[in-house]
């Protein structure tokens, strides 16, 4: 009896690992069509700027760019977040799997030299020690928001002076890659936190 109970609790947690992987590959394939849709967006937008710039006064240009950079802003940044939460999803399911291999390895100890992940559930990390700003397909959206803050402010300015306004652009362009790591460096570090609360094997166990 013992031995059937043990077995089809293999059963269901390989059927739950399986599950896990699945949906950690479909979040993965949205986080990346969410992205590339965003691009999409982006190039479609950029590209109407001369037809609109040709229909309009010569005096509405400043606004034109300004309007047309806020939006590729505020998508980029809704987009941004939008990753970054999916990021943090997939890494969650990541470390549930890594309970289902603990409970192999602990059946079969002999295995733990052939795992090719961790068995436990306190890797993969949600906050690197490296910078948000190089991981994954958020670095595109990162600079493209750094962009529209740079050319929106350098708009601004240019009224007065083109050289103003490529200081004040360049300037604000920087202050605003610095804000958004620390936004989001923060946030990844509370939901490090929450994760590990959760932890039932961690590393230092095996």
């Amino acid at each position: 009896m013992a031995s059937s109970d043990k077995s089809i609790g293999a059963e269901f947690l390989l059927a739950e690992f399986n599950a896990i992987q699945q949906r950690a590959v479909q979040i993965e394939q949205s986080k990346a069509s969410s992205v590339n849709f965003y691009l999409v967006i982006v190039a479609a937008t950029i590209a109407s700027i001369p037809g609109v710039l040709s229909l309009m006064p010569k005096e509405a240009a400043r606004y034109i760019v300004i309007g047309t950079f806020s939006f590729i802003l505020i998508v980029g940044l809704l987009t941004l977040d939008h990753s970054v939460n999916q990021a943090i999803n997939i890494i969650r399911l990541y470390r549930r799997a890594g309970k289902v291999r603990r409970y192999f390895l602990d059946q079969a100890e002999n295995i733990k030299l052939y795992l090719p992940f961790e068995a436990n559930d306190s890797l993969p990390r949600i906050n690197l020690p490296s910078s948000l700003a190089y991981r994954g397909a958020e670095v595109t959206v990162f600079a493209i928001n750094v962009a529209s803050v740079a050319i929106i402010f350098a708009a601004l300015f240019s009224s007065i002076s083109w050289i103003w306004a490529s200081i004040v652009g360049t300037a604000v362009g920087g202050t605003a890659w610095i804000l958004q790591k620390m936004y989001f460096r923060r946030k990844l570090e509370y939901f490090e936190k929450i994760a590990n609360l959760k932890v039932t094997f961690p590393i230092n166990l095996q």
